[in-house]
Formats: structure tokens, sequence, C-alpha cells
């Protein structure tokens, strides 16, 4: 789909690419007109050959919607100049969800609720010990 903004023309493309069984979904973001790709990144695997939703916010900003797994849905945002401006888990108990455009212009998904962001411990990170203690804490 093609999409003003600023006075340019970019142009969001969609792509799948099938590699080692599985299948991944691309987004590429170009201004064909000065020859600029500004990204082509990968945003999801697509599962169970259900295809995604796609709309744009009020500034031109791209989400995709996709289906991650069972009552699982990405939600991928990327922005007019082919920033990623984030990915969020949605959980949808009954059915598929989709995306409305509100009132303001923004848009919200309708029949799945935001999944909180896991806190990913990393294995690089030391672990404090209990001898660790800020100073002035009585010891055991």
């Amino acid at each position: 789909e093609t999409i003003r903004n600023g006075g340019d023309l970019h142009t969001f493309s969609l792509l799948s690419h099938q590699n080692e069984g599985k299948t991944h979904l691309y987004v590429r973001v170009q201004d064909r007109a000065h020859g600029i790709n500004y990204c082509t990144m990968r945003i999801a695997q697509l599962l169970a050959a259900q295809k995604p939703t796609v709309q744009f916010d009020t500034a031109n900003n791209l989400y995709v919607l996709t289906f991650a797994g069972p009552k699982t849905y990405l939600v991928t945002q990327v922005g007019v100049n082919g920033e990623f401006l984030g990915q969020s888990t949605y959980f949808a108990p009954k059915g598929q969800p989709y995306m409305r455009r509100t009132a303001d212009g923004t848009l919200q998904i309708v029949g799945a609720r935001r999944q909180a962001p896991e806190v990913a411990s990393s294995p690089d990170l030391p672990r404090p010990k209990l001898s660790d203690r800020p100073p002035g804490f009585p010891k055991p």
C-alpha cells in the first residue's frame, strides 16, 4: 500500500519468505521515486495460514496484527520512515481480534487484551549475592 506523508510518497510492502519449514513476514518501506529503501525487517512468523491484518494510524504508521499461537496475537508498529516502533502481545480468549479506528483517529485492538511484557533475566548480568547488602544494613 502506498501512503503520503509530508509530501513524500512511501510504499509499504508485506513480504513472506519461507525458510527451513517456517514462513516469516517482513515489512519493507521504500521511497521509489528517490530509490530509497528505508527498511526491510522481519516482524513475525506466519502460523496457521492466517493472513495478517494491516491498518495505518493518523500519522501514517503501519500496524500489523498477526496470529502468534493459541489465542495469542502480535501487533507490530512500523514508522513512516521504516522505524521499528514496537511490538505488543495480545490475548484473545474468544475468536480473532481486529483493529478499529477510534473517533480521535487512533487504532485500538478489539476482542483481545494486551499482555504485560515479560521481564527477561539475562544470564550475562551478575546476580546479587546475599552478602551484597546496602551500607548500614545489619549482617546476619
